[in-house]
């Protein structure tokens, strides 16, 4: 009988499911299997050239990308994408092409010309083609959730959401992070983010944005629920275009702001914008191009809010913005809306706990960013700038100092736990900072406020000494958020505290630089304690302030950055350690050695464990040279007739966040020293997003 009487039920639910199953408009294309191989192409001249060009043509497309594997773009090469129905360019360079899942942007037409352009002294060059997909310029047709008899939906401009290649809408909430719809991901998360997007063709065909306004996903990043009505939701970061450099906040000026759910449909309206289909009598030139409407809030429950606002499929994953107040309070998911004066369409309401907590950890935990926070904002050029706590140019007074500050529980936007893997300051002027000793610890705190005595400060809870260095040298750039290369993370954890105290410790501080600016580093005005030009220990007390310097907060950013001395060779040049890349999981970057001997061999040494001090090779006859950190793995390559090389190197998908791994380069140069090598300074490599 219980059987019996579950079987109804069973196929109600099932019905229901049905009817409510979300339905997305993905452009309707075919894939095209291609095999064009430029073969490696070197570049010996002094000037990038073009040195492969193929047009891919798929005859009757409306518009194309193309997909590419194994293709090899050394340091200054790149690809020249252009579309030859408007003659619009994408530039793709080796890390840039990993963002963009090793396939071009969208272009309208049939045609499509890539060019290979070599940068000047680079060998190895290499695209290949291996394949393209083509839209057909069908449009898809369903039937619709318009709340009554007409479509009351105008075109709009709003310059914070964009269209998703699946066919749904996704929105801003900060300069590099999305929300959508989860359905709308739940297939792939490897998606192009457009906005500015042109109104479709006369027959509803869609139409590319500009390469300029087309942004990669990060697949990676993505957190998200798919599991119906006010259970759909899903947020991830979105990359910076290839042309631009930008990230799409950045280019388009601004973002969306989260708001509160009404607690009740009365004096309420709703606003739906997004990027929803059309039929008759509606112009075919408006079908997936951006729209809105205002309709009246209907209800709202514990986890949906439901409005009588026109929406059809594309739509999916638009904002519900609280017309009263112009904030976001919900996720657009679901058609509901019927000529029925009791029809509602359906929406995730924006704090859902689960929700909540996804937007807190893409974000970073609050602030400002997705992978980091800036105390107190991330301008890095406005600010005084200060000698405290990390120096002056010249020694004496300033060169031994003590210093505290704090990051405050509502810098950290109130997680339960989180890890910091660096942190981050802002020179007020290009050059190498040296310190004797450096030390670096953070602990938790209830404190609001800090007094004057550090230990008291610093207390006992989570004590933890992140950096510790003797002759430590940071490379430091004008105007930049410059990493300082913690060596261990730090794992917060709420209960031990509601913030966290900074402690830096520094002797023997100096900035080594050409540059007649003044050496310090951007400041704000939040506390700090600090202590300075004390003899051999600081001591117990110092004074408090309100200049404490500029700091990000690092959680999940990767991050490239040089550090340490290179020796000089016999040609009476220093070899040099530079890298290209971001250090993305996902993405490739690359170590670039320079100034060794024409056509030298060359270590490449990497480990994951500085050491202290650093080794002075004079103990085996290379005085002045200096190995950082314990070797793990070590690679044997040869330098051009430029005395350069560049090592290529992917951070693979699934690689962990916060990992650590520092590269130096042992140029051979027999006529250097007893040892036959000299040593450049060492790159650190830190995982992230």
């Amino acid at each position: 009988m219980q059987k019996l009487l579950a079987l109804p039920m069973v196929l109600t639910l099932a019905a229901a499911a049905v009817a409510q199953s979300p339905w997305i408009p993905t452009p309707k294309s075919n894939e095209h299997k291609l095999n064009v191989d430029s073969k490696y192409v070197d570049n010996t001249g002094s000037t990038a050239k073009v040195v492969f060009s193929h047009t891919v043509r798929i005859p009757g497309a409306v518009w194309l990308r193309i997909h590419f594997d194994k293709t090899n773009l050394p340091r200054g090469s790149k690809l020249q994408i252009t579309g030859l129905q408007k003659k619009w360019v994408q530039y793709l360079d080796g890390v840039s092409l990993v963002d963009y899942f090793h396939k071009s942007c969208f272009f309208d037409g049939e045609a499509i010309k890539v060019e290979l352009v070599a940068g000047p002294n680079t060998k190895g060059n290499r695209v290949l083609i291996v394949g393209a997909t083509a839209g057909t310029g069908e449009v898809a047709a369903k039937p619709e959730s318009i709340c009554g008899t007409a479509d009351n939906r105008v075109l709009s401009t709003d310059k914070r959401q964009g269209r998703l290649s699946v066919g749904c809408t996704g929105w801003l909430c900060d300069k590099d992070i999305m929300l959508t719809a989860g359905h709308c991901v739940a297939s792939t998360r490897a998606q192009i983010l457009s906005f500015n997007v042109p109104l479709s063709t006369s027959t509803g065909g869609l139409v590319a944005s500009h390469p300029n306004d087309q942004y990669p996903t990060v697949a990676a990043t993505f957190k998200w629920l798919n599991s119906g009505v006010g259970a759909d939701w899903a947020i991830g970061k979105v990359g910076k275009n290839s042309n631009t450099g930008k990230f799409p906040g950045d280019a388009q000026g601004s973002w969306y702001s989260l708001g509160t759910v009404p607690s009740s449909p009365s004096g309420n309206t709703i606003r739906i914008t997004g990027y929803g289909t059309v039929s008759s009598p509606i112009s075919r030139t408006w079908n997936q191009v951006q729209k809105t409407h205002v309709g009246p809030m209907y209800s709202v429950n514990a986890t949906t809010i439901r409005y009588r606002t026109d929406t059809t499929g594309g739509n999916s994953g638009s904002p519900v913005i609280h017309n009263n107040t112009g904030k976001v309070v919900g996720i657009h998911t679901h058609a509901g809306c019927s000529t029925s004066s009791t029809s509602s369409n359906p929406g995730t309401r924006i704090d859902r706990a689960d929700l909540v907590a996804a937007i807190k950890s893409v974000k970073g935990g609050g602030g400002g960013g997705g992978t980091s926070i800036f105390i107190p904002d991330n301008s890095s050029t406005t600010g005084n700038c200060n000698v405290i706590p990390f120096g002056h140019s010249t020694a004496g007074t300033w060169s031994n100092q003590k210093y505290q500050a704090l990051i405050t529980a509502n810098d950290l936007g109130g997680p339960t736990s989180k890890t910091i893997c660096d942190l981050a300051f802002v020179s007020c002027v290009a050059g190498i900072r040296h310190f004797d000793r450096i030390e670096i610890r953070m602990s938790q705190t209830n404190l609001t406020t800090l007094g004057t005595n550090f230990a008291a400060n610093l207390g006992t809870s989570n004590v933890v000494t992140v950096l510790a260095q003797r002759n430590y040298d940071w490379h430091q750039s004008l105007n930049q958020w410059e990493r300082i290369g913690l060596e261990r993370d730090y794992n917060y954890v709420s209960s031990r505290g509601r913030a966290i105290v900074v402690q830096i410790t520094v002797w023997g501080a100096i900035l080594k630089t050409t540059s007649t600016a003044f050496p310090g580093h951007r400041r704000g005005t939040r506390q700090r304690i600090f202590a300075y030009n004390w003899p051999t220990s600081p001591p117990a007390t110092g004074s408090s302030g309100f200049a404490a310097t500029k700091m990000e907060v690092l959680f999940s950013a990767a991050d490239l950055h040089k550090f340490g001395l290179s020796c000089k060779g016999s040609n009476g040049k220093e070899p040099a350690l530079n890298f290209s890349g971001t250090g993305k999981i996902g993405s490739n970057y690359s170590m670039i050695v320079t100034n060794a001997l024409p056509n030298a061999n060359v270590y490449y040494s990497i480990g994951f464990s500085l050491w202290d001090p650093p080794l002075d090779l004079g103990i085996v006859g290379a005085a002045g040279c200096m190995m950082y950190f314990n070797n793990r793995i070590t690679l044997l390559y040869t330098c051009n007739s430029l005395g350069s090389h560049t090592l290529r190197l992917p951070v693979p998908t699934g690689t962990q966040i916060c990992l650590r791994a520092y590269f130096q380069a042992f140029p051979f140069d027999r006529a250097a020293n007893n040892l036959g090598l000299v040593s450049t300074n060492y790159v650190r490599l830190l995982t992230g997003n």
